[in-house]
């Protein structure tokens, strides 16, 4: 492919990031996080700070709109770029080489969701990009002002999300395999800059000892303890989710073929260096598929590492005999187009609709929150008129209905939304953030767009003269969108209420 045909392309990808990252309403995922940045605290049960502080200082600067929530996101995309581009040149790949990487960095699904939707894993991925950057040339150029880079890298990754710690195992990994890296345990420049790492993430350390220690427990023990659940063939699925098929390929041409790594990075430390980087947290969640479910997109700053590697695929010809190499060349070209269709006709799809394509009408955890939110306001202030009270709104999922709710609240008065912490069932920051003082003596709406999350004996023990489930049907651009379910209850018990003060 030629450079040009890599910047026009690259161009293509940035260029979709732009124009719908103000159109495009947040997900429910940015919204939970936005509301971090309303209820700012050192740290959060489910994650460190960063997303909530990226949040706060966009929105700070463009409002409570999607382009608000999501400027850090974009922000975060463009800092992994930068260090795409330059990683790659530090491993002596040259401008085309440099530039595919940074396509690939554009257009592979995980690279665009992290660069578009302000979720901790976009700062996750920033940190990640420019900590092996800089870990490149501490442990491979062995320049010593380069510790400065991985300490502040790591920091920030750690106030972004706990998975980048395996980042720094690869690197271990590195370390005491390399006989020239190793000098680097007798210098006093790796552990200044754990030191440094340590020192940013306080917020998350101080939180935690004030909390029981809930967020390591939770990203941790907690996951472990789940209930038995063989995933790796999810995890396949993932891999081919997050880097496309095309893309899942080339890595694994790239993983069996010496051949293919020594012909993109020429210098073995360096090769052996960035797939360090990549192995050890591919192999950690693999090993954590074998027993338990690992979320889609837990794999992906794993790959920042292996961009260099398939850089290559794009910009080198492949010997006649590599059949592998031979149908990449080829593919590239149609895959990068395919995405790019892909991306837009999604986003036109979701914002704007598509002629003769309807919406589907159930079950639909991304679209229509706004006429959700309004439906709920009016069961809320019929329940206001009928008891005399403003009641307590619970969505009944862990979170999501919640922080959609709470989101697009058509009057802005959000204090009155929690979770299904209310029932005594999980709900993430929720459990905090309860803080209802009429002791159970206020009603209660329960919504949820799945007729059983409104149902069980819990929800029964927990709540007052508790109502029969009733349906309301939602419509978006002239269809039937959601099925809403609710109940109402006089008041709820004090006792069964799940919270962590």
């Amino acid at each position: 492919m030629s450079t040009r045909g890599l910047l026009a392309l690259a161009g293509l990808f940035i260029a979709l990031r732009l124009v719908f990252f103000p159109l495009a309403d947040p997900i429910v995922d940015e919204a939970y996080y936005w509301l971090y940045s309303q209820r700012m605290e050192l740290a959060f049960l489910d994650h460190p700070p960063l997303v909530a502080w990226l949040n706060w200082l966009g929105t700070h600067l463009l409002g409570n709109t999607p382009a608000g929530v999501r400027l850090g996101a974009i922000g975060c995309g463009v800092i992994a770029l930068v260090y795409i581009w330059r990683l790659t040149r530090e491993v002596g790949g040259g401008h085309q080489q440099a530039l595919a990487a940074v396509l690939l960095g554009c257009a592979l699904p995980g690279f665009f969701l992290s660069g578009f939707l302000m979720t901790p894993d976009a700062p996750l991925v920033a940190a990640w990009s420019a900590g092996v950057f800089y870990l490149h040339r501490a442990l491979v150029h062995d320049q010593r002002g380069a510790w400065l880079g991985v300490g502040l890298a790591m920091g920030l990754g750690l106030l972004a999300k706990y998975p980048i710690v395996l980042l720094a195992a690869g690197a271990a990994g590195f370390v005491l395999t390399d006989p020239v890296a190793r000098r680097w345990l007798a210098r006093p420049q790796p552990y200044l800059a754990t030191l440094l790492a340590l020192a940013l993430f306080w917020p998350v350390l101080a939180w935690n000892a004030a909390h029981d220690w809930a967020s390591f427990a939770f990203q941790s023990t907690r996951r472990v303890q789940q209930s038995y659940e063989f995933s790796t063939h999810l995890l396949v699925a993932h891999v081919l989710l997050l880097l496309f098929p095309t893309g899942a390929l080339a890595a694994w041409g790239v993983a069996t073929r010496p051949a293919w790594r020594a012909r993109a990075v020429a210098d073995a430390r360096s090769r052996c260096l960035l797939l360090w980087t990549a192995a050890v947290p591919f192999g950690v969640f693999f090993a954590f598929s074998l027993f338990n479910y690992p979320h889609f997109h837990w794999t992906g700053p794993a790959y920042i590492g292996l961009l260099p590697f398939l850089a290559t695929t794009l910009t080198l010809p492949a010997a006649p005999a590599d059949r592998l190499g031979r149908f990449l060349a080829r593919a590239w070209r149609p895959t990068l187009y395919l995405l790019g269709a892909i991306y837009a006709s999604t986003a036109v799809y979701i914002v704007f609709g598509l002629p003769g394509v309807p919406y589907p009408s159930r079950n639909v955890d991304y679209l229509a929150w706004r006429e959700a939110a309004a439906a709920v306001h009016q069961l809320e202030q019929q329940v206001q008129r009928d008891t005399g009270q403003r009641p307590l709104v619970a969505g009944m999922s862990k979170w999501s209905i919640a922080a959609g709710l709470a989101f697009y609240d058509t009057d802005g008065r959000r204090d009155n939304i929690t979770s299904r912490n209310i029932v005594g069932r999980g709900g993430a920051m929720f459990e905090y953030w309860f803080d209802d003082q009429s002791n159970g003596k206020r009603p209660v709406l329960l919504v949820d767009f799945e007729r059983k999350d409104l149902q069980g004996p819990e929800v029964d023990a927990a709540l007052v003269e508790v109502g029969p489930i009733q349906e309301q049907i939602i419509h978006w651009r002239g269809q039937v969108i959601r099925h809403l379910y609710y109940r109402v209850a006089a008041g709820y018990r004090p006792a069964a209420v799940q919270r962590t003060r």
